[in-house]
């Protein structure tokens, strides 16, 4: 079972992108973006939505 933080940064990186690209299409800063993808921070439903 993959954690949601390695998903999230295999698809980040899959597209291409920074976390300070996701930061500006996002909102949500790259740092708790680099939490999420090392699970040091699991992200709420809203972030996920």
């Amino acid at each position: 079972l993959m954690k949601i933080g390695l998903y999230l940064r295999e698809l980040r990186l899959k597209n291409n992108l920074t976390t300070k690209q996701v930061e500006v299409k996002t909102g949500i800063s790259n740092s708790y973006i680099s939490l999420i993808e090392r699970n040091k921070r699991k992200p709420s439903a809203e972030i996920l939505n």
